[in-house]
């Protein structure tokens, strides 16, 4: 039986140029510092203070206080004893990173490369007594793994050595053991069932590691233990042993009603496999595994022959505290929970292969896992390369492939490279053959290859790189009636590549949570911005309610593809923030995997789940009294449902219900999305303007006779109808001006009231409005629009009592927003609080507006850049905004209205000189 010893704890330490030296010999100087293994260098503190933690703000990504790449040296002793001498020895080093290279008693052992698979080494018999071993790890960049983007620049990206997310850390983190064995060993144990035929292949390599000239009898057990708790032994088997490695493949034939593995059920059953000589026994194994087929059919995945929606996020390895992933299974169950929470049932590691723990938590709570080996390269070009990213995906099927969990297994991300569609359809036509355990495709995001077991592809997401402005939720206000279908054509599933990519504000309350390897010196920036500007109490603000809208247009993001006939899945960018690539805020929940403060979990899964209800509609913003649009139900559960209905309610602000009624589903068989039926309500008795909220609760009995729920809601607005003239305009006193000419100031001078709009071609426009929030981040995409982070206002202002709002930005507002440009108040060279303010993207955060009010002379001036005037008829937004307004201005002028002159507003114009320094924006380096 293998025997191990703890190698955990202190370990001699040293640093040590490699330059000068020859790479296979030891230092030649004593240890001078120790350092606790596991463990890194970053987290022991043991590089110099980084010199960017006091004098540069850095955007591109936290920052590592104590970096550190080269030559680290870890030397520690173990004791053999006599009950141990004559035995076999191998060394189990489960994470290091990145080549690591083993001394014993000054005899160099060898190296290897890995950062997916624990590096093994084996040292043979050893005499009792005290060993010395001797360990150098190199974290420098041995391949071009994340190179893909070197044409622009960016070197080093992918996940598992980047600086932008897990960090390029030296050292060794998880299991560090010696493994004491006999002379026979099971080296590889692969599980391979079928759970169609209730079926179990194993296939065993055997090793002899003594002299193999003389073969060996041995007898071989194996004992299944299923979920609920049966047994079954299969008979022994006599084998003889003739090789210093026998392969040997067998087959158990389980119960036919053995529980199955899903996301729903994750049933996991344990098979023992042991070697006896002697009635001694002298190896065993034990794995556990699932009966499970992940599959595709058509244009969909299928679990056990049940179509599956994948509902997706990324991991990107991003651990602040630690600086590399977690190693143990409960660090990785609160991850998983924190995931399946907002109702997903997936997650694509980007980049990167995690450890054995995260796929024993995957297991445990059923979630089908994505796994790609260590690159985001250029393909094709590097031969060192091609052949590591090959040796990689051995090894990684090696380790994990008998994790029911383990469902997809694709090269990388994003490859570029002349090269990339012969090596990519090699890849995949060699792993399709031997192992059908899982779904290969060749990179995420491209190429589309007909070797392709499925394809991910960004063309579904609302917002594609470069769109600016003219994106989908920028281009066009809220019309849930359209899907995904058009990008849905091939004959394999198609996967949505990094949906989303929504940000929020920094949450600035985070920065002290950074106790771990790296500091948010980018926050830091922020805050320090905020506070000279005069805004850091707007901080929180700015956080709440960007956040609100970003959850909006990932819920409509979501449900376009729920809408899709046969969709394959999504896969969002992300669920968690993204603290590099120059600060990539598009999580709901931050990068320690904990819900922002605007972010609630519960209700998140009302638009994401395998049961859930939907609206298809093309008009939120209602003004002729009717409520119509079609009810949908996305039904992705473990059966199919009978008896279903779907309860409509229409309730008030106040959450009262004004409206009922309830539609008749019938069966809905899972694995697609059902039409129920239309609905067409009258909603002119509702008290206009309104906020409502649509509400759709669906019931239904699963074949199982399980009774399964789901609900999801919508905003709605009420509008008073248009008037029957052609203008349409409002009978009120407002008063609208799109030039501050000498006429419009005299009158100012005078004590008018006037409101003033310009177009936005009149405006100064260095910050560039849209309806969403920024997209990835502005640094990084080089200045992409939008700009802004949607609306911060005062429902209770006056000036909106007759505009029912929140505090953020909601779909309504996109009449407003829809190519207009925001006032840069910042030029003003005065403090002027808005009434509806636009937030400015953090990097520069200029006071931003698209409502404000000042004195000017004796008059007062409502300013806006909201166009208030054309085509009222066919805008109900613009027509209750220009009501709202003009009941505002007929009382009087609060008393602490700002005053500015005339020349002070001409700097809000386009042809304006620059704005005055000590406002002028600033920017942290990148």
């Amino acid at each position: 039986m293998i025997e191990t010893i703890d190698l955990s704890g202190v370990w001699p330490f040293q640093f040590q140029e490699p330059a000068g030296q020859d790479v296979r010999q030891l230092p030649q100087h004593p240890y001078t510092d120790t350092i606790i293994l596991p463990g890194t260098v970053d987290l022991a503190a043991k590089a110099p203070l980084n010199p960017q933690m006091t004098d540069t703000f850095l955007m591109a990504h936290l920052t590592r206080k104590h970096p550190f790449v080269g030559w680290s040296w870890y030397q520690r002793e173990f004791v053999v004893t006599q009950a141990q001498a004559g035995r076999y020895f191998h060394l189990v080093l489960e994470r290091p990173h990145w080549e690591t290279t083993l001394w014993l008693d000054r005899l160099r052992v060898g190296s290897h490369d890995s950062l997916c698979a624990p590096h093994r080494y084996s040292l043979g018999r050893l005499e009792a007594g005290t060993h010395t071993l001797t360990l150098r790890v190199d974290n420098t960049i041995r391949y071009a793994v994340g190179d893909a983007n070197s044409f622009q620049g960016f070197y080093d990206l992918a996940h598992s050595v980047t600086d932008h997310t897990q960090t390029n850390w030296n050292g060794v983190v998880g299991r560090l053991e010696l493994e004491i064995s006999d002379h026979l060993i099971i080296e590889t144990l692969e599980l391979y069932p079928d759970a169609g035929e209730a079926k179990l292949e194993l296939r065993a390599t055997l090793r002899h590691q003594g002299d193999p000239r003389n073969s060996e009898s041995v007898v071989l057990h194996t004992a299944v233990t299923l979920s609920d708790g049966r047994t079954l032994d299969l008979p022994a088997e006599a084998l003889t042993l003739a090789s210093a490695h026998t392969t040997y493949v067998w087959t158990a034939t389980l119960p036919t009603d053995a529980p199955r593995w899903d996301e729903f059920s994750p049933a996991l059953h344990k098979v023992t496999v042991s070697l006896e000589q002697s009635e001694q026994v002298l190896a065993e194994q034990t794995r556990v595994f699932g009966l499970r087929d992940f599959a595709t059919r058509g244009r969909q995945f299928t679990v056990n022959g049940r179509p599956v929606l994948l509902r997706g996020t990324l991991d990107c390895c991003i651990f602040p505290l630690t600086g590399h992933p977690p190693m143990d299974v409960e660090a990785w169950r609160e991850v998983y929970r924190a995931v399946l929470n907002y109702g997903l049932n997936h997650v694509r590691f980007h980049s990167y292969c995690p450890p054995e723990a995260a796929f024993q938590a995957a297991d445990e709570l059923g979630l089908y896992l994505q796994i790609e080996t260590p690159v985001w390269p250029e393909l094709g070009g590097d031969p060192a390369l091609d052949d590591f990213i090959r040796r990689e995906a051995e090894r990684i099927v090696r380790e994990y492939g008998h994790h029911p969990s383990f469902c997809i297994l694709a090269v990388g991300n994003e490859p570029h490279g002349d090269g990339q569609h012969a090596f990519l359809a090699q890849f995949q036509q060699e792993w399709r053959a031997r192992d059908s355990r899982r779904v290969y495709t060749g990179c995420s995001g491209w190429p589309h290859l007909t070797d392709n077991g499925f394809h991910s592809t960004p063309e579904p997401r609302a917002h594609r790189w470069g769109e600016g402005l003219a994106s989908r939720f920028n281009r066009e206000a809220l019309d849930t009636r359209q899907n995904l279908s058009e990008w849905n054509l091939f004959s394999v599933p198609t996967v949505t590549h990094e949906m989303g990519q929504w940000c929020a504000f920094p949450n600035l309350n985070e920065i002290s949570r950074y106790t771990g390897p790296v500091a948010a010196r980018n926050f830091e920036f922020v805050r320090g911005d905020l506070a000279a500007k005069g805004m850091l109490p707007l901080a929180d603000d700015f956080l709440m309610a960007s956040g609100q809208l970003q959850t909006r247009l990932y819920k409509e993001e979501i449900e376009s593809a729920l809408r899709t006939p046969e969709y394959g899945g999504i896969q969002l960018l992300s669920v968690q923030d993204f603290p590099g690539q120059g600060t990539a805020l598009v999580g709901l929940m931050d990068a320690f995997w904990m819900p922002k403060p605007y972010s609630d979990p519960q209700r998140f899964r009302e638009c994401c789940g395998p049961l859930v209800p939907l609206w298809s509609s093309s008009r939120f913003t209602i003004d002729d009294g009717h409520l119509r649009g079609e009810v949908l139900v996305s039904q992705y559960g473990p059966a199919n449902l009978m008896e279903t209905g779907v309860n409509w309610t229409i309730r008030d602000s106040g959450g009262a219900a004004q409206l009922s009624g309830t539609l008749d589903a019938g069966a809905l068989a899972t694995g697609n999305v059902h039409t129920v039926g239309q609905l067409d309500v009258d909603v002119s008795a509702l008290e206009t303007p309104g906020q409502y909220e649509l509400l759709l609760a669906v019931e239904g009995k699963g074949t199982d006779g399980t009774v399964r729920q789901a609900q999801n809601r919508w905003t709605i607005w009420l509008y008073p109808t248009a008037q029957p003239d052609s203008s349409a305009q409002p009978a009120d006193d407002l008063e609208i001006v799109t030039l501050l000419d000498e006429a419009a100031l005299a009158r100012l001078e005078a004590g008018a009231s006037l409101v003033w709009a310009p177009p936005p071609e009149a405006l100064h426009s260095e910050s560039q409005l849209g309806f969403t929030t920024a997209f990835w981040n502005v640094l990084w995409t080089q200045g992409q629009p939008p700009h802004t982070m949607g609306l911060l206002c005062d429902p209770a202002h006056p000036a909106l009592a007759e505009f029912p709002t929140a505090m953020h930005s909601d779909w309504q507002w996109w009449e407003l927003v829809h190519g207009r440009q925001a006032l840069h108040l910042d030029r003003l060279g005065a403090a002027l609080t808005p009434i509806v303010r636009v937030i400015d993207d953090w990097n520069t955060n200029r006071s931003l507006a698209l409502l404000a009010e000042a004195r000017v002379g004796r008059g007062r001036l409502l300013m806006t850049s909201c166009d208030l005037v054309s085509d009222l008829k066919r805008r109900p937004v613009a027509r209750q905004m220009r009501r709202s307004l003009a009941q505002y201005l007929q009382a009087a002028p609060p008393a602490t209205l700002t005053a500015l002159t005339p020349d002070q507003l001409r700097h809000l114009r386009r042809e304006a000189p620059s704005a005055p320094a000590e406002l002028a924006a600033s920017r942290p380096t990148f």
